[in-house]
């Protein structure tokens, strides 16, 4: 058995609803302010160690570059390798242009040959 209630709100308590609602928001924005405070403060905090382990794998990253470009352990069947932990390898090959969807070349030529303003409409 479900029953409904009546509920009825008088202009005095939709006041002091109002009021609850406002005094929310404001205890929330401070809450978030706050947050935000301690979340910068925590960054720079850390920002020059991150810097330095950034840097040290950025280095570490172009001499192993330099080290696979040099050595024949990626071969044509394996195209990555593992040393330490870490995946390393080249993509072989060269790129391709090929058309998307259901279209064909000779769909896109006679596209461009229709509308002389194509560079709008495929170059991006």
């Amino acid at each position: 058995i479900m029953s409904t209630e009546v509920v009825i709100i008088t202009k005095e308590k939709a006041i002091k609803i109002a009021d609850d609602y406002r005094k929310a928001s404001i205890e929330k924005l401070e809450i978030e302010s706050s947050i935000k405070a301690e979340q910068a403060a925590i960054e720079a905090k850390y920002e020059k160690r991150l810097a330095k382990i950034t840097e040290k794998q950025d280095n570490c990253a172009k001499q192993l570059e330099t080290f696979l470009k040099g050595a024949d352990i990626i071969t044509e069947k394996k195209k990555s390798t593992s040393l330490s932990g870490v995946k390393m390898g080249f993509k072989k090959g060269t790129g391709k242009l090929v058309p998307s969807g259901k279209n064909t070349w000779e769909k896109v030529e006679k596209k461009i040959a229709i509308n002389g303003d194509w560079r709008k409409l495929y170059i991006k």
